[in-house]
């Protein structure tokens, strides 16, 4: 195998345009690139303006940069491995050329920055079911490159189910100290959904629960939940639901691109107001934000839906309500499609970890629900992404 080493071949200043003042680079495969002084200079690998191992950061305090500095020459060294700058002033640098040609400006190098820090995402429908992404729990606390297999099945599908985790109430704080850090809400840290005679929460009941995110009114959604559970309800129903929102929210913007638009960029007032059972105080949260995150390049980050905790002050103009309500009411119904939902029994012992700004999840209600207080509990934990 052939490893193609990047080798500066040689450098020049010029005036790029809306670039400004740049070095241009020229490779000995005969491309090249540009480089703004400006970002030359902030990013100067030399020792008084950057600090390497073992921290790596810039050391150069902002205030010390100089957005007009000026190169006087570059010149590629002898065997091409680095490129030299002299500044105004004096100042001497030096750049590896692999270094430099992995944060060239060119689109096709950013591109390829992207694609290797990132997992492409594997969009799904109902035919998941088929083939559940599955973990073993005691592998995955043992064996590192298991729990890598995990995380990684995570980002791709946005849902892992963990298997044989018995029913000892420590099981997800096992679990999640091997994979990350937890995270405490107004719920604590771990808790149990249960029916309940006196719920704070519709999760404590055991009526159906509608699609949703949870958490919807936290600026900062927790992002990865873990769910076990210690022992299913054996009365019938209580089916676990799952729905890849983004990938819908894809296919809403194919198919009706107003609505999507809508979604993503009209404010909506989330709120929750609870009184905590374990602690006895009471909670007020409030956020606002679109249904949909859509990053500036129009990729979709992340969703946040909850029918229950949309609250009914709404800060949009007038004219916009019912255009809204329409374009929400296509998505629940898309949502809820069976070509793209996800519906399994989990077993006793299971552990369901899901990404919550990625997935809506729901739940049937119970068929011959056990008194309230008897249903035996499932421990939820909530991680930051």
């Amino acid at each position: 195998m052939t490893i193609l080493v990047p080798l500066v071949d040689a450098a020049e200043l010029v005036e790029a345009g809306e670039a400004g003042r740049c070095v241009r680079v020229q490779w000995r495969d005969g491309s090249e690139s540009l480089y703004p002084f400006v970002w030359m200079r902030d990013n100067c690998q030399c020792s008084d303006c950057f600090l390497d191992r073992p921290t790596f950061v810039r050391a150069l305090v902002l205030r010390d940069l100089d957005v007009d500095a000026t190169v006087l020459e570059c010149a590629p060294s002898a065997d091409g491995d680095e490129l030299h700058l002299t500044w105004a002033g004096g100042h001497q640098s030096r750049y590896a050329a692999d270094w430099l040609l992995a944060r060239s400006f060119r689109p096709e190098e950013q591109r390829r920055r992207l694609e290797e820090h990132t997992l492409e995402r594997c969009h799904w429908d109902a035919s998941l079911a088929d083939h559940l992404p599955c973990a073993d729990f005691q592998r995955v606390l043992e064996s590192e490159p298991t729990r890598l297999e995990l995380l990684v099945a995570l980002e791709r599908y946005g849902l892992v189910v963990v298997k044989n985790c018995g029913q000892q109430r420590d099981q997800v704080r096992r679990l999640v100290d091997t994979i990350g850090y937890p995270r405490t809400t107004h719920y604590q840290t771990i808790f149990e959904v249960r029916n309940k005679v006196d719920p704070i929460n519709i999760a404590y009941t055991t009526k159906r629960l509608n699609m949703h995110t949870d958490l919807p009114y936290y600026e900062h959604q927790p992002q990865v939940q873990l769910l076990h559970v210690r022992r299913q309800h054996s009365g019938g129903g209580g089916r676990s639901e799952f729905t890849d929102a983004v990938h819908v929210a894809h296919q809403l913007r194919r198919l009706q691109p107003e609505a999507f638009r809508l979604l993503a960029d009209t404010p909506v007032d989330w709120a929750n107001v609870t009184l905590s059972q374990e602690t006895g105080r009471s909670h007020h949260k409030l956020h606002r934000a679109p249904v949909l995150h859509v990053s500036p390049a129009g990729r979709v980050m992340g969703v946040r839906f909850s029918q229950a905790q949309r609250d009914s002050f709404f800060g949009v103009p007038l004219e916009a309500v019912e255009r809204w309500y329409r374009a929400v009411a296509l998505f629940n119904r898309m949502l809820n499609l069976p070509q793209f939902k996800v519906s399994f029994l989990p077993e006793s012992g299971d552990m369901l970890v899901f990404d919550n700004t990625r997935l809506v999840h729901g739940r049937e209600d119970y068929h011959q629900p056990e008194q309230a207080g008897e249903r035996c509990p499932r421990g939820r934990l909530h991680r930051s992404g």
